[in-house]
């Protein structure tokens, strides 16, 4: 994962696999590029595996800045993130309804 500022937001490039031996580690990235005062992108585009803890953390992204709404927002997410989000029904809070392009 990585941190890149371009232009009016940070946008924090996720890794393939996302699961609870990165949760600590995506969760620092995150609370780093939150200290910015630009919107935060999530380069999802990358994610092929994806578990409830990254999903935790997600969750509370999105529960932190809902007060922000436009704050995060999501660049390229996988079908995967969405098909694990959507299992769990987390979609709607993750703010990725809308982009479900396959049904389970």
């Amino acid at each position: 994962m990585a941190e890149l500022e371009s232009g009016n937001a940070t946008t924090v490039r996720l890794g393939t696999t996302l699961d609870i031996n990165s949760a600590a580690s995506l969760h620092g990235e995150i609370r780093a590029a939150l200290t910015s005062a630009a919107p935060l992108q999530l380069d999802a585009s990358a994610v092929e595996r994806i578990d409830t803890a990254a999903l935790q953390v997600f969750a509370a992204l999105f529960n932190d800045t809902h007060a922000a709404h436009d704050r995060v927002v999501w660049q390229t997410p996988t079908q995967t993130l969405i098909d694990t989000a959507r299992l769990l029904g987390l979609t709607e809070h993750l703010r990725l309804t809308g982009r479900m392009d396959t049904a389970l």
